[in-house]
């Protein structure tokens, strides 16, 4: 409930008169560590990272994210001992409650940090242990943030110091922004910006211990398939709780509960893991017929201040202009904003099905009541017109990479779960998950948004349960400039086989292939790359637009998930592993970022024979020299009647082609591109169903 109570106490400080500066000491470290001594390893980091430090695994991470964003205190060694002492700080008389607070970035070696307060007198008044639960090898988030009471050991203090001390081995700890507050401090969220980005938009939220946002008050539920009616109703009476709504058959349920055992009765702070909780309170009660327990976290794609109305359900005028549905079409599934089911590129990959509307009768069996072109799960009715223009844009982008396949029927199947404002929640996005995949059959479902923490039951189960209908989820990596190991997005960092997670890749001033400069990145948890940046689709009203981002390019591997699956069959193992050996190889450029370097080129995809589109196609051609300076020479290894040859660079944009070639064994053929740019390009070779594509560098 941020922004309501925020609103209120602003409210009543103005008019009581309080002084609204509770901060009674704050060290940044923006210009050096100042007047804090150091014994040991400790010095001081311009940047925020500790890149550049000897026997430090460093490794491309991202800098340390405090809310100053200027230098840190650094601590690099693994020696395990070293101090970072304050000042004396004079503390006013009559200040009783205390509040230390700070933003750390650490990684262990099987040691941690130690917080120590002394009195003046030398007399130790807090010697603490963080209890942050790091295996070695193991770190926080990159913006950890902590908020120590200290009124029980500072109560008529009048000077103290603070010290952070290593104990045990760490192989980094960056430290930022220390303050000492008068009043409880608010728990930011993760990313900082999200927070007023939400207060803004004026959704209520309440913030987990990793600084993830939930819905206040509500907890979801997912039921196994032994719990009856009546054990729900026992275990919902015992928590006092209200069912909100239900989905999937009611496997899902979102229930809102009063405060007290899972949220603070006035605040509706989080007071611990609902599972944890769970238990606690019930102890045996449960009998295994709750097989997970979920806050309604929030999840984002694009965040606008656009007007919050609801979609009415739809009426036959509505659909009346929309043609039949293609027949046997590959169902790939859209979870966003909705989608606009009256512009003119989109409305032939449109999904219909029987039910029919206006009946109010469940007439598929799904437990959705005239459902006929997907579902608005914000509104809670048949109409996902999108209000955003994300989700149209996402579908587009679909739509105009499998209409360049031809033999192939495709469908688009647009689930409303985030509402006019890009804000989706939990409940929305795990009871589209299933219904895609169990109730409409669907090959592909394209999650292009995520949220941060520490990941999700509910929504990893439903995912998990998708992939047993063989359901592949293209997810993007988010668009922090983050790396993924410290902070996970999900669900793209689901350590699932049935999750494809995408970023995106640039080419940078010097013409050099890079990861985009917004992307998330790591090679252990993002799969491949793809087009990302000034992507032109589909946006409501017939228009059409640009846009940049990770969900840009989402769509695009989710378009060349439905190609294969169209020549191969639905099997997300066999899909999920043609797109990464099918990937282009760029492991010096793109490695350090996304696993071996992939990088999809959709152009791979539309071809009429999965097996000549195998990695072990005979090799067709050898450019040489490589690198080149103006023509490139291709030197012929087996006959190609009727080749067509395309050069693209590493934007994808097409630069030249000549079509209707039929060069025999031991010819060369001669490409001129010496108008174009020094830098990395790639040779496309298509004949009859067969793609070669190989890597060239001109000079």
């Amino acid at each position: 409930m941020r922004s309501i109570l925020k609103t209120l106490m602003l409210f009543g400080a103005l008019l009581v008169g309080l002084n609204l500066n509770a901060q009674l000491y704050e060290q940044t470290f923006d210009a050096g560590l100042d007047d804090w001594t150091v014994t040991g390893a400790w010095d001081w980091s311009a940047d925020g990272m500790a890149d550049g430090i000897p026997d430090t695994d460093w490794n491309n991470r991202s800098r340390l994210r405090s809310a100053s964003r200027g230098g840190a205190a650094r601590y690099a060694n693994l020696e395990g001992d070293g101090q970072l002492t304050s000042p004396v700080i004079s503390v006013p008389a009559g200040v009783a409650d205390l509040y230390l607070t700070f933003y750390q970035y650490l990684r262990s070696e099987g040691g941690g940090p130690r917080v120590i307060v002394t009195a003046a007198d030398g007399t130790v008044l807090l010697d603490s242990l963080l209890r942050l639960n790091l295996e070695p090898g193991e770190e926080t988030s990159s913006g950890s943030y902590h908020a120590i009471p200290l009124g029980e050991v500072t109560a008529n203090l009048s000077q103290m110091t603070i010290q952070f001390d290593v104990e045990g081995a760490l192989d980094f700890w960056l430290l930022d922004d220390v303050t000492l507050e008068r009043t409880s401090p608010e728990r930011p969220t993760f990313p900082l910006a999200l927070g007023p980005q939400l207060e803004n938009l004026g959704r209520d939220f309440v913030v987990d211990s990793v600084g993830a946002p939930a819905v206040p008050f509500e907890l979801i539920f997912d039921f196994s398939d032994a719990a009856s009616t009546e054990d729900k109703e026992i275990i919902r009476q015992r928590l006092r709780a209200e069912r909100v709504e239900s989905c999937v058959c009611d496997r899902l349920e979102l229930w809102k509960l009063p405060g007290g055992n899972f949220f603070d009765p006035v605040s509706g702070e989080i007071l611990g893991d609902p599972g944890e909780i769970l238990e606690r309170v019930l102890g045996s009660d449960s009998g295994g017929t709750v097989d997970g327990v979920d806050l309604n976290y929030l999840n984002f794609n694009e965040l606008d201040l656009n007007p919050d109305l609801p979609n009415l359900p739809l009426t036959p005028l509505d659909i009346d202009h929309l043609g039949p549905a293609p027949t046997d079409a590959i169902k790939v599934a859209i979870l966003d904003t909705g989608l606009d089911f009256d512009h003119p590129d989109l409305t032939d990959y449109l999904y219909r099905n029987d039910d029919a509307l206006g009946d109010l009768a469940d007439d598929d069996a799904d437990c959705l009541v005239d459902n006929v072109i997907g579902w608005n799960f914000v509104d809670g009715n048949n109409n996902p017109f999108d209000d955003n223009s994300h989700g149209t844009h996402v579908s587009g982008i679909v739509a105009e990479n499998l209409k360049e396949c031809a033999g192939c029927s495709f469908q688009l199947i647009p689930y409303k779960t985030h509402d006019s404002r890009g804000v989706g929640s939990l409940f929305n996005t795990a009871c589209a998950t299933l219904h895609a995949a169990i109730y409409e059959e669907v090959a592909v479902i394209n999650a292009s948004w995520g949220f941060y923490g520490t990941g999700s039951t509910i929504l990893g189960n439903a995912i998990d349960t998708a992939a047993s209908y063989g359901v592949l989820v293209t997810a993007a990596a988010g668009n922090d400039s983050l790396n993924l190991v410290a902070d996970a997005q999900y669900p793209a960092t689901f350590p699932l086989d049935n999750v494809l997670a995408v970023g995106t890749q640039m080419m940078d001033a010097d013409g050099n292939l890079t990861k985009a400069e917004f992307t998330n990145y790591n090679p252990d948890f993002v799969d491949v790359f793809t087009d990302g940046i000034m992507i032109n689709s589909t946006v409501p009203d017939d228009a059409r637009a640009d846009k940049t981002g990770t969900s840009m390019s989402t769509p695009a591997a989710a378009a060349a998930a439905a190609m294969y699956t169209c020549e191969a069959g639905k099997d997300f193992a066999q899909t999920r592993a043609y797109l990464l050996s099918t990937a282009t190889k760029f492991p010096a450029e793109l490695g350090p970022y996304v696993l071996d370097g992939n990088l999809l080129y959709l152009d791979t995809f539309c071809t009429t024979s999965v097996e000549d589109m195998s990695p072990t196609t005979p090799a067709a051609f050898v450019i040489s020299p490589n690198p080149i300076e103006e023509i490139i020479q291709v030197r012929i290894l087996q006959a190609l009647p009727g080749a067509n040859f395309r050069v693209y660079d590493m934007a994808g944009r097409l630069v030249t082609e000549t079509g209707g070639l039929s060069p025999l064994t031991g010819d060369t053929v001669s490409i001129d591109i010496r108008n174009e740019p020094p830098g990395l390009y790639l040779l496309s070779v298509r004949l009859a169903g067969r793609l070669w594509v190989e890597r060239l560098v001109k000079r």
